[in-house]
Order: C-alpha cells, then structure tokens, then sequence
C-alpha cells in the first residue's frame, strides 16, 4: 500500500509542476551583450523556442523584479526579458550614470551625448537577444520613467529592431526626433496627467512633433495620475501587449 501512495502522491506532483509551469512564470537570471537580465516564461512549458519576445526596461532605483511584477497580469505565452540597468543607484539600478556626474545635472548636449551611448548599447542588447531567440516577429518593448525614455529611443533611432515600444511616464529630447523612416516602429504612449516630473504637457509636445515628423503614435493618459503605474494604466499596456503577442 505505501508503494501505491507513494506512486500516486508522485504523479499529483508531477501534474502539479506540470499546471504551475503552464499557468505562471519560469525565472532565469543570465548576462549578455554587457546586460544582466531576468528571463521569464510566461504561461508556456519548457522548452519554449518560438515564443514572442517582450523587452521591458525599469525605472530609475528599481530592479528587473520590481518592474517584471507590473507585468504578471499577462494572459498569454511570451518570453519576458526584464534587463537591469548598469548603475547601481539607491537601492536598485539607474540605465545613466549618477556618479561621479549626475545625467541630470548634465548640460543638455552633454546629457543628449550621454542618452544617445546608453540607447547605442542598449541597441546592441536588443540585436543579441533577438539573435538568441529568433523570431519572424520583432519584440516589443517597453519601459517606465527612465526606461521608457530608452523605449522612446529605439522606436526613433532603432526601429529596424522592434515592432512597437511603450514609454511608460517618459520623455525625450526633441532634438533626437527626426523624419520616420519608411516603416516606423508603433508607440503607445501612457502617462498621468499630474506628473510633476515629466508633465503631460512635454509629453503633447513630443506626440505632436513626432507625428508631424510621420512616426505612428498613440497617447493614452490617465487623469489626476502622478509619475507612477495606476491599476487603469497597467490594464491599458497590458491589453495592448497583447494584442502584439
């Protein structure tokens, strides 16, 4: 009789991890192209080869966890690629340099300098990732406050690499924004309408000029809303994600 238990509690485990490893998410932490990162499987078995590719980029101070967690409402398979700023800063990580110069405190051409290398690097990550796990569809990315500036980027500057980004309470220069090419990458836009770091007026200046400069563009913004994710607006980027997924 225990053999018979024992086999039985053996298959109601493997069914289990079976379930568990369909319905939520596979963590692996791994560097490339100079990048740590954290991999996540979501709603798929391993091994998962053809899964469409999600490249999300976090806040200033924060970490790959913090930011993956405003994602785990994701209904559908994908391989999530969370990447982990280079610059320690507070207790998490910052995609520019704070010390021993301050990107902020930085004069505009110096801080434009800056942000153009960190988007150069950032670019060959996306081309090393995209290489690891091919696909017939780009990934998408997305990114909040600091990494949302980067998403902005590399739909401007890198399109050849991405189907669609997703800045998240962020802002560019618009010196950077110049004519589309032939085939811009989409963005959708999301911000609150009380940020007091990148006011939402700044954020209408740069739908303007970049869809007068031929770039295919959405705003969704989120009234009363300060420079944070609501649960309004994680619903509308996470229905948007999926839509491309």
């Amino acid at each position: 009789m225990s053999s018979i238990r024992f086999t039985a509690k053996s298959i109601f485990l493997i069914l289990l991890l079976f379930i568990l490893q369909r319905a939520g998410a596979q963590k692996v932490t791994d560097t490339l192209s100079g990048y740590r990162y954290e991999e996540r499987i979501l709603h798929a078995p391993q091994p998962a080869a053809d899964l469409p590719l999600i490249i999300g980029l976090h806040w200033s101070g924060s970490t790959p966890e913090a930011f993956a967690a405003y994602l785990d409402d994701l209904k559908v398979a994908a391989r999530l690629i969370v990447v982990r700023a280079p610059y320690p800063h507070k207790s998490g990580f910052s995609f520019f340099s704070r010390k021993p110069h301050d990107y902020y405190q930085l004069a505009r051409q110096e801080k434009i300098a800056h942000f153009l290398a960190e988007g150069e690097k950032l670019s060959r990550f996306v081309r090393a990732i995209s290489a690891k796990y091919p696909l017939a569809k780009k990934p998408v990315i997305i990114g909040a406050s600091q990494g949302g500036d980067l998403s902005y980027l590399m739909a401007i500057r890198y399109p050849q690499l991405i189907r669609a980004a997703l800045p998240l309470l962020a802002t560019i220069d618009h010196q950077l924004i110049g004519p589309a090419g032939k085939r811009p990458a989409q963005m959708y836009i999301y911000h609150g309408t009380a940020d007091a770091i990148v006011p939402v007026e700044a954020v209408y200046g740069h739908v303007r000029l970049l869809k007068s400069a031929g770039y295919r563009v959405k705003l969704f913004t989120f009234r009363d809303l300060k420079h944070d994710i609501s649960p309004e607006m994680k619903r509308a980027f996470i229905s948007c994600l999926e839509k491309f997924l």
